[in-house]
Formats: structure tokens, C-alpha cells, sequence
């Protein structure tokens, strides 16, 4: 048996597969994989073929101790003060994992800010692309203003007009990441996190909003000639 992520993304290995241990020559076969990581680099045998398999190795070198959260330090003070000889080493599993994984959660934190820095240029992004659209439709819209159309009618068609692109973006990017995570979810069993997603359309929709009003506003305090006479 091995540490499920050991298995898969260091070995390159999946249950039911031989592998041969350097040059010893032993094979084994894997039948089991262990989560969470608590044997990151280990892998685990009975200790009848491992001394099979490793005749001249004698003694133990790790040990697991179950017992009441209350002794632990007790245990743990006990075993360091009479085995320091030996340089026996006592940690909780709570440190050993937390140890084990913080390099994976180094990498997520780098992920997460970078995820971060890309939310903000991708809003300060919609943000320009909307403003820029509807001040390069102002002559049109003067024009249907001078035609007879009410503020109201050009703001909303220009509402309209920036929530189909919103959503088309939306979904343009959103489909392809959720198929990309798609297989992760699956092999944990986990759902999609829909408050995450619905937060991000919400935000999005918000931002729109916001954009779109202000450039509409600006539009309409311009003078109505001058818009017509740049079309």
C-alpha cells in the first residue's frame, strides 16, 4: 500500500500495478492507496515478506502509538526522555500531515493570489471593453435620441446590449473551466461550487451594471450635435 497522491503523481502508478523496488530486485504489487497522506513517500508491506524481502534489516524505525487525546503529551514527553539515546522523535499526526502538506498548500496559496490579480485585471478588463463600446456608439445613440427616442430607451437597450456580451463571456469561460475541473470532481466525489460561481455572476453583473450606467450617463450629458456630427 502507498499514499494515494505518492501513487499516482510520483510512482505514476494505479492499483493492481507491479513495480520493482530499485535494484533489490523485490517486486510488489499495489492493492491499496491511503488517504490522507500520512505515509507521503512510504511504501507499506506486512513485516512477514518484508523481512522476506529484506533479510538483513533488523528492528523498527517508525512507529504509531493510538491513545487518548489526553496522554499525548504525557506519551510523547515520556518516550523523547527515556529513548533520547536513540533519538527518538515523537510529532502528532496533526503536524506530520500538516508538515506533509505544506508545500501543497504553498502552491494553492500562489494559485488563490494569482486567481486574485487575474479576477481584478479580467473586471478592470469588462470594465474598459464596456465603457469603450458605448462611447464608441455615442453617435448612434445621439442619432436615435434626435430621432425621437426617450434617456430611458437608450439606456436600457445599452443595458441589454452589455448583459448578452457579460453573459456570453461568462459562459464562454465557464464552460471550458468546468470541464476542465470536471475530472477532479469526480475521482473526490464532490459537487461544483455553485455559491463560488453564482458570487462571480454576481459580481460580474454588478460590475456591468455599474459600467454601462456610468457610460450612458457620460454619453447623455454630451451635446447632442457634436455626438452626430462624430458619426
Amino acid at each position: 500500500m502507498a499514499d494515494a497522491s505518492s501513487l499516482q503523481y510520483i510512482l505514476h502508478r494505479k492499483l493492481g500495478d507491479v513495480m520493482t523496488l530499485g535494484a533489490t530486485g523485490v517486486k510488489v504489487r499495489f492493492v491499496g492507496a491511503l488517504s490522507p497522506g500520512l505515509f507521503q513517500g512510504e511504501i507499506l508491506m506486512g513485516d512477514r515478506s518484508f523481512l522476506e524481502a529484506f533479510p538483513d534489516r533488523g528492528g523498527h524505525s517508525f512507529f504509531l502509538f493510538d491513545v487518548p487525546e489526553a496522554r499525548a503529551s504525557a506519551l510523547a514527553a515520556s518516550l523523547e526522555r527515556q529513548l533520547a539515546d536513540f533519538g527518538f522523535d515523537v510529532s502528532a499526526t496533526a503536524d506530520r500531515l500538516r508538515d506533509l502538506h505544506s508545500v501543497e498548500n504553498t502552491y494553492i496559496a500562489t494559485f488563490q493570489a494569482l486567481g486574485a490579480l487575474g479576477l481584478l485585471l479580467g473586471t478592470v478588463g469588462v470594465a474598459t471593453v464596456l465603457m469603450r463600446n458605448a462611447l464608441e456608439q455615442r453617435g448612434e445613440l445621439a442619432l436615435l435620441r434626435a430621432v425621437g427616442y426617450q434617456g430611458r430607451h437608450v439606456t436600457r437597450m445599452v443595458l441589454v446590449e452589455n448583459a448578452a456580451l457579460l453573459g456570453l463571456g461568462f459562459l464562454a469561460g465557464a464552460g471550458p473551466a468546468l470541464v476542465a475541473i470536471a475530472p477532479v470532481f469526480v475521482q473526490r466525489h464532490g459537487t461544483p461550487p455553485l455559491a463560488l460561481l453564482l458570487g462571480l455572476l454576481a459580481a460580474l453583473a454588478v460590475t456591468g451594471a455599474l459600467v454601462s450606467g456610468a457610460a450612458v450617463s457620460f454619453i447623455r450629458r454630451m451635446p447632442l450635435v457634436e455626438s452626430l456630427r462624430s458619426e
